[in-house]
C-alpha cells in the first residue's frame, strides 16, 4: 500500500525546509518529496510505503506554517500468476 500525504505551506522555502528537516530528525523512510507552486502557496507531497503515515500526519498537523494536510491511499496492484 502507497500512502500519499499533501499539505499546503504558508511560507514558502521556509516552510519546505523546516518540514523536511523535521522529517529527517524523525527518521521517518520516505520515498519521495516533492514541492510545487499553486495558488500563491506551496504544495507539498509525501509518498512513502510504510505504516508511519498517520505519524507524519500527525506531525505535520502541529506544524504552525502547514495547513490543508490530507491523506491520500492507494493500494499497490500485483500481478499473481
Amino acid at each position: 500500500m502507497e500512502t500519499t500525504l499533501y499539505a499546503r505551506l504558508t511560507q514558502g522555502m521556509d516552510s519546505f525546509m523546516r518540514v523536511s528537516m523535521t522529517l529527517r530528525r524523525r527518521e521517518f523512510k520516505l520515498k519521495n518529496i516533492s514541492l510545487s507552486l499553486e495558488d500563491n502557496m506551496m504544495q507539498m507531497t509525501v509518498n512513502e510505503d510504510e505504516s508511519s503515515s498517520k505519524l507524519i500526519l500527525n506531525h505535520l498537523e502541529k506544524m504552525y506554517d502547514v495547513s490543508d494536510v490530507t491523506l491520500e491511499v492507494k493500494p499497490v496492484l500485483s500481478a499473481v500468476y
